[in-house]
């Protein structure tokens, strides 16, 4: 589960956002599917001033280490 502040890439181009741009989670929401059942939803928002409502398999996190351990080689 990604959180709220998260930074993001889009893995698929959905709509107006290509594939490999980078977001923010806005939000977190729930959408219903079937009466009993609902799936989660990030609503992100993307450079432009973009905002879509975005599956998980559509997003991915970008994984960043912070910079002090982004400068350490295993080498």
């Amino acid at each position: 589960m990604l959180n709220v502040g998260s930074q993001i890439v889009a893995v698929k181009t959905v709509g107006p956002v290509r594939e490999g741009t980078r977001g923010v989670i806005a939000a977190v929401a729930e959408a219903p599917v079937l009466i009993f059942w609902s799936r989660r939803v990030y609503l992100c928002t993307f450079p432009g001033r973009i905002n879509l409502a975005m599956r998980p398999s559509e997003i991915d996190d970008c994984g960043h280490a912070p910079a002090r351990w982004r400068s350490f080689r295993t080498s």
